[in-house]
């Protein structure tokens, strides 16, 4: 089969990977030259997201679509659903993940513990907040920000006062603070047939909101592992989501767990899936869409995958790795500060060892 990809960054690279692996070939549509996936695509469609005939062009060379990111507007998969195009994950999944109170309230809704939340509309209602939370607090912009961008942490009342100074005028959601023991992310995968699989838990450390460490299995004990993937089933079902959704959790410190964020795509976390499982989070992805035999992913090894990023890349390519590592670069052409230029990955028997190998590569 054709498989088409809306987005040609790393993580639509590694799906064109995995549809090669599985006998399928590929064509991606990314308006960057130097996309990482136009290396191993079969065909590449060099064009905004939103350009009508760049689409058409997507859809009449793939049998079935699908996108590697969360920002991809309504409105192109409503262009591709009147064109006839086979997109099996829709659109559901987009607006539910592209604004935070949406996102929130479906999780709610899948009665799915989150952290407390209100909206914030107005620079009256920014000024009553230190009435209506408890500090510490986060305000995001209800739509757009990664990696930390678009949040301010608000600890006390010059916070506050600064972010009421510096006020323009958006969507934002206020959400209390979760006093967690870690981060981890379940990777669910929903096949057409309505049968859902989770990846065990990854653990996942971030420095400057960025991912910086991911480790697999989460050091978690397995009551917190199993309801961590029975949150991501019952996510997965009462949404009815097709396709890969990666749920970023809290694991509290008063043992609950509190339901983050969703991604309705492949994860950061997941390029682990590659080395440490039977199935890839990549060819599971791919398997819910083409025919929905999803596959149980049994852990081979342990793993901990360290990102690459641009102030880290010259240490980390002269760094010798030993046998039970790999790099993987993404081939972007220019290596900024913060920019995610790969990953390296450690699998063993000793987590705890994995970690110092994984953090000593990019010194």
């Amino acid at each position: 089969m054709r498989v088409g990809i809306i987005g040609g960054g790393q993580l639509g690279m590694y799906l064109v990977d995995a549809a090669h692996a599985l006998g399928h070939t590929t064509v991606v549509l990314d308006p960057g030259h130097d996309a990482s996936a136009r290396q191993n695509s079969d065909e590449f469609v060099c064009a905004e997201y939103d350009d009508h005939d760049a689409l058409s062009i997507l859809a009449s060379q793939s049998d079935v679509i699908t996108y590697e990111f969360e920002n991809v507007k309504a409105e192109v998969i409503d262009f591709l659903k009147s064109i006839h195009a086979n997109v099996p994950q829709g659109k559901k999944p987009l607006l539910i993940a592209q604004h935070r109170i949406t996102e929130k309230t479906s999780i709610h809704e899948a009665g799915i513990k989150t952290a407390n939340f209100l909206p914030l509309h107005t620079i009256e209602e920014a000024q009553s907040l230190s009435r209506l939370m408890e500090y510490p607090f986060l305000i995001k912009t209800c739509t757009g920000g990664y990696d930390g961008k678009g949040q301010w942490v608000i600890r006390n009342d010059f916070d506050l006062y600064d972010f009421v100074t510096q006020f323009k005028a958006n969507e934002y959601i206020v959400e209390s603070m979760v006093d967690f023991a870690c981060e981890i992310s379940v990777i669910a995968v929903r096949g057409k047939t309505g049968k859902t699989i989770t990846f065990e838990p990854i653990e996942n450390i971030h420095e400057n909101g960025i991912l910086h460490l991911s480790i697999s299995p989460a050091r978690v004990d397995d009551v917190m592992k199993n309801k961590a993937k029975r949150i991501a089933i019952q996510i997965m079902d009462r949404l009815d989501f097709i396709g890969i959704v990666a749920i970023e959790m809290f694991v509290g410190k008063d043992g609950e767990i509190y339901v983050n964020e969703i991604a309705p795509r492949p994860h950061n976390s997941g390029h682990l899936t590659m080395d440490g499982y039977q199935v890839s989070q990549y060819e599971n992805a791919l398997r819910a869409i083409l025919n929905g035999d999803v596959l149980e992913p049994a852990i081979t090894k342990p793993c901990v995958m360290v990102n690459v990023l641009g102030q880290y890349l010259e240490a980390a390519v002269s760094h010798e790795l030993p046998d039970h590592a790999r790099l993987y670069l993404y081939g972007k052409p220019e290596a900024r500060i913060n920019r995610k230029m790969g990953h390296i990955t450690f699998w063993g028997e000793n987590l705890e060892e994995l970690i110092q190998e994984a953090e000593a590569a990019i010194i």
